[in-house]
């Protein structure tokens, strides 16, 4: 995370899109990544339209491909693999503590999987487009496999179906808009990132999980997780199989002038400087409520 102060970012959120061509957008980005949201990031994209429909062209062949996929979830595990070693305690059982359902505790495990599944497939689209927008020619190595109709795309978990209520800081219950507005200045952006909104929708969750991950932030290992996905993250980016390329012309031919380049640049920095902390806290309420079933 980066000091000062917080990034301002716009968001095009779902329920604000009034645009056929953007909504129809939003809809093949949550089929490309199954998923049932829209993430921040193309939000943010999404204030400049153009930009978006630039970087999902470019993306969209990327995050279909399995050496993307095997990409990410090669970083995932290696988030768990460090988790593992950390005194995580048992969440489930203490939200059980607390008069919590198991059918409440099972949905609770798919919106971590989901959001750990997800977000560390996002952390390297976003440096992508970090490195492209910088003027680095990104990926291009080329794919070995037959491309598979989507509904036979190996062993990946389809999230679409899975029900996610994203609470607004502003109507949380009072202990979970508290942690919110924590989350928000640990993030360093002006906005709640979607995970730790989907987790407020179960106040006892939320509060359990922060009482315990709260206490890692400032942990050299925490710090030097967060660095080694961001590193991981950038190398990963650098070998997608298709080319991501933001050249003066292919940028002026979308009508995105340098002013909007650095623009840009700023946000997705910014973008780039919250997923690792995102990732690895996803990974540790993954962890704390016990691997999905």
């Amino acid at each position: 995370m980066s000091d000062g102060p917080a990034a301002s970012i716009a968001l095009i959120r779902e329920a604000d899109v009034g645009d056929d061509r953007l909504r129809d957008t939003y809809r093949d980005i949550k089929h490309g990544f199954r998923v049932p949201l829209v993430e921040e990031p193309f939000q943010a994209w999404a204030a400049m339209p153009r930009f978006l429909e630039l970087v999902w062209r470019r993306l969209r062949p990327n995050i279909l491909s399995s050496a993307f996929i095997d990409n990410a979830r090669s970083l995932a595990e290696a988030a768990d693999r460090a988790i593992a070693a950390w005194p995580i305690g048992d969440h489930a059982a203490a939200l059980r503590g607390r008069g919590v359902g198991e059918t409440d505790i099972r949905r609770m495990r798919e919106i971590a999987g989901l959001f750990w599944s997800l977000d560390h497939k996002l952390i390297i689209v976003v440096h992508a487009v970090r490195l492209a927008l910088e003027g680095e020619d990104i990926g291009g190595a080329g794919v070995r496999e037959i491309p598979q109709p989507d509904d036979e795309r190996r062993d990946e978990k389809d999230f679409r179906g899975t029900p996610v209520t994203l609470v607004d800081e502003r109507d949380a219950p009072f202990r979970a808009r508290t942690i919110l507005d924590a989350l928000k200045a640990a993030s360093n952006l002006s906005f709640v990132p979607s995970e730790y909104r989907a987790m407020a929708a179960f106040p006892d969750w939320i509060d359990v999980w922060w009482s315990e991950c709260r206490q890692e932030l400032s942990k050299p290992r925490y710090v030097a997780l967060r660095d080694e996905l961001a590193l991981g993250a950038i190398e990963r980016a650098r070998l997608l199989p298709y080319r991501v390329r933001f050249s003066p012309d292919v940028m002026a031919g979308y009508k995105i002038m340098e002013s909007d380049r650095r623009r840009l640049i700023d946000v997705t920095r910014a973008l780039c400087d919250a997923f690792p902390g995102l990732c690895v806290n996803v990974s540790v309420a993954r962890r704390g409520l016990g691997q999905p079933t």
